[in-house]
């Protein structure tokens, strides 16, 4: 009987990290392969087999996955990025990659770095990359100073449609990036510096 409880715990410790690991959105929005190794590695450790054979059953499937997150990660990464934006800009800003006529591509320690016009529409001759990002982003006076400005989301804002008040609102009127590292449907970047009240009452989207 114990034997057979090992066959059967092997079987759902393959399925559960096979999933787990090649089919990682269903780890995140549904926990059955969890549960599938979980009750697996339990069979395992109920079974008549040695100690040495259920911790290589139970400790292998974890190393892979591992593994093989933190590789695909890797391959996934897009290069750091810097937005340097004049100083006094406030809305929305724009960037197209894949323009020959666009601005050069040029890098600073391995960053790239887009230096957005006045009028806060950039072409650049950047490759569209999409994946994990780093990205900064950096107001600069007339004299190549930098300030960094912070990445604010709207979800902390409390509005009359909030279901789930936030008690430790953001003030309003900080000056930030609101919608860092969105792309449009033409594979472009397009996010706001503003305030969460700009945001709202002059640009009109929130």
């Amino acid at each position: 009987m114990r034997k057979k409880l090992f066959l059967v715990g092997a079987f759902l410790v393959t399925i559960g990290a096979a999933v787990s690991t090649f089919a990682t959105f269903f780890l995140y929005f549904y926990l059955i392969p969890l549960w599938t190794f979980l009750i697996g590695v339990i069979f395992i450790w109920t079974s008549s087999n040695r100690t040495k054979t259920k911790i290589l059953w139970t400790m292998t499937p974890i190393l892979v996955f591992t593994s093989y997150q933190l590789l695909w990660y890797q391959f996934n990464k897009v290069p750091p990025e810097i937005f340097l934006i004049p100083k006094n800009y406030k809305g929305k800003i724009h960037i197209h990659f894949n323009k020959a006529c666009g601005q050069e591509a040029v890098t600073e320690k391995g960053k790239r770095i887009y230096r957005i016009p006045n009028n806060g529409i950039l072409l650049s001759q950047f490759k569209d990359k999409q994946g994990f990002i780093n990205q900064q982003y950096y107001l600069v006076d007339q004299n190549g100073n930098r300030i960094l400005l912070p990445q604010l989301d709207v979800r902390n804002y409390n509005e009359e449609w909030t279901l789930e008040k936030n008690p430790k609102e953001p003030s309003r009127d900080i000056l930030g990036v609101f919608h860092a590292g969105r792309v449009s449907g033409e594979g472009s970047y397009e996010f706001y510096v503003s305030t969460y009240r700009q945001l709202r009452d002059s640009f009109g989207f929130v």
